[in-house]
C-alpha cells in the first residue's frame, strides 16, 4: 500500500519559497500576494514589478 507524504515537512528536499500545499501524491507551492513565480520548476516567486 502506498502512503501520501507531506512534502511541506521536508523543505530541503521539496523546495518552496512561497506558501507549500500538500496534495496526494506531490505538493503545490503558491505565490504569496503581490507576488508571481519566477521560476516554475524551482518553485520560487519573486516581487510583482509595481511599474
Amino acid at each position: 500500500m502506498c502512503a501520501d507524504i507531506n512534502e511541506c515537512n521536508f523543505p530541503d528536499q521539496y523546495p518552496c519559497h512561497g506558501i507549500c500545499s500538500n496534495i496526494i501524491g506531490d505538493y503545490d507551492c503558491s505565490c504569496k500576494s503581490a507576488t508571481q513565480s519566477a521560476d516554475p520548476k524551482r518553485k520560487t516567486c519573486v516581487f510583482k514589478n509595481q511599474n
